[in-house]
């Protein structure tokens, strides 16, 4: 991709600029929700960016007024595959450029998780946060079960994870899922992004690999045993009778 020269790509635009990878989530008339188109694109350009250190940081953000409603419940529903969906967390688990997500809105199931992945959250003060995987008859993916009660303390994960209960931004940041409550997250992160890139790159990514070394074994494997039960899950009767009440309600 050139330099600032925006791509389309699958309902994410990507853009390249002074060292820095934005990655736009863009369907706005749904929600930002990803498809597996989406979560492959996102995979690839994760992978791609942790590979180089053309990429100083990478910036994930949503079109509109929302950052993402989380996985396209059609992909469950239909395809029942979460393969594109775990391809996904694989990448941004292990990318060792920094990230940074800009929240405006709902972030939700995987909208959520994502975030246990990033360096840095900002939010503004619309933002709402919730992973209602029990009441869809699945249980978490990301290794949220892991990162969630060791960043946000066992209650707030209980309340996420097991109650289905949603976060509003001043609750968000004072359990640690959001760093900074601002007016305008992407100009936010923007900045703090701009920052990370015109620092030492080598410096910068071991850095983060020394922050993330002593829990990196465990999530890898969280991911991959959370995957294997959301996979037994999605066939189960009451997933599939949850993601037709919920396909039957928005029609």
């Amino acid at each position: 991709m050139n330099e600032a020269e925006p791509m389309s790509n699958d309902g994410l635009s990507i853009k390249q600029q002074e060292g820095v990878l934005y990655i736009q989530f863009n369907r706005p008339n749904k929600k930002n929700a990803l498809t597996a188109a989406m979560f492959r694109s996102l995979a690839q350009e994760i992978n791609q960016a942790s590979a180089t250190q053309e990429i100083g940081a990478i910036v994930l953000h949503g079109a509109g007024d929302c950052f993402t409603a989380g996985a396209d419940i059609t992909l469950f529903a239909e395809n029942r595959d979460a393969a594109a969906a775990i391809e996904f967390l694989h990448a941004i688990s292990a990318c060792e450029t920094p990230i940074i997500a800009a929240v405006q809105g709902v972030a939700v199931g995987i909208g959520l998780t994502l975030l246990l992945h990033c360096d840095f959250v900002f939010a503004d003060d619309t933002a709402r946060f919730s992973a209602p995987f029990v009441d869809l008859g699945l249980c978490v993916e990301g290794g949220a079960s892991l990162l969630a009660p060791l960043r946000l303390g066992s209650k707030a994960a209980n309340a996420l994870l097991l109650l289905g209960e949603e976060m509003n931004a001043t609750e968000a940041a004072q359990v640690g899922l959001a760093d900074l409550i601002v007016a305008a997250p992407f100009d936010e992160a923007k900045a703090a992004a701009e920052r990370l890139a015109q620092k030492p790159r080598r410096a910068l990514r071991e850095t983060k690999k020394l922050l993330k070394a002593a829990n990196a074994p465990a999530i890898k494997d969280t991911i991959d045993r959370e995957a294997a039960m959301f996979r037994r899950l999605l066939g189960s009767p009451e997933a599939q009778a949850a993601f037709q009440a919920f396909l039957g309600g928005k029609r």
